[in-house]
């Protein structure tokens, strides 16, 4: 799925790379369209580490304007700033570049925060019966306790989903 989407934010590069823009144009067309593609699928799937690393280095040498550079090493690309200071805002000294990976975790986190919010569900109830079933009397609560040890034990031993695990990790983020 994530392969598909790379293939998509690749479409989309060339094509906004044909136009003059500016550093900060380049910016607004990462911000608003390229991490919009992966916006839905990351609300309930975690993108693989090797998926999110071309596609993040794809989506900054276009904020670059160096279209679709494909480096193999791990170098950085130059003139790259760190990644910490290139996603704070300008008012802060950043470039106000789109952080994927931070985009993904507060996604996921929303999911796991609606699901503590009062409004009733049929999602909700399937959720926190998978939670109840990996934590038998915590269940939702999870979402508010230190368990992180927890949750990944629950994880690697199949009590519960990898989505699930994904969405309380990133609440606990």
């Amino acid at each position: 799925m994530y392969r598909e989407r790379l293939r998509s934010i690749c479409w989309r590069i060339r094509q906004w790379s044909r136009l003059p823009l500016t550093p900060q144009g380049r910016l607004e067309v990462a911000k608003v369209v390229l991490s919009s593609c992966l916006c839905y699928h990351q609300q309930f799937v975690p993108v693989p580490a090797d998926v999110m690393q071309l596609i993040s280095r794809k989506v900054i040498a276009f904020i670059l304007g160096k279209g679709l550079i494909i480096a193999q090493d791990n170098r950085p690309l130059r003139g790259t700033p760190a990644r910490a200071i290139a996603c704070l805002p300008t008012a802060m000294g950043g470039v106000g570049q789109v952080d994927l990976q931070s985009h993904e975790t507060a996604l996921q986190a929303k999911v796991a925060a609606q699901l503590q919010h009062p409004k009733r569900a049929v999602w909700k109830q399937l959720m926190t019966a998978s939670l109840e079933k990996a934590f038998p009397n915590l269940g939702a609560a999870v979402l508010t306790q230190a368990v992180k040890s927890a949750v990944r034990a629950a994880k690697s031993s199949g009590r519960l989903s990898v989505r699930h695990a994904a969405y309380v990790e990133a609440f606990m983020a």
